[in-house]
């Protein structure tokens, strides 16, 4: 019973690992997009575009 509990165990250390290392990579992925959000790139700066009318 002690060998099941500690595969088990393994097996649930091995998920919060894999769940931290995603964690991570999504904190990286908001840092990045939050960094791209604030910069502007002609011609999508907005600075040039053609008012239509409806």
């Amino acid at each position: 019973m002690l060998a099941a509990m500690r595969t088990r165990l393994q097996r649930l250390n091995d998920q919060m690992e894999k769940l931290a290392r995603s964690r991570e990579a999504l904190v990286d992925y908001i840092d990045a997009a939050e960094k791209v959000a604030g910069e502007n790139y002609p011609p999508f700066d907005g600075s040039d575009l053609q008012q239509i009318p409806a």
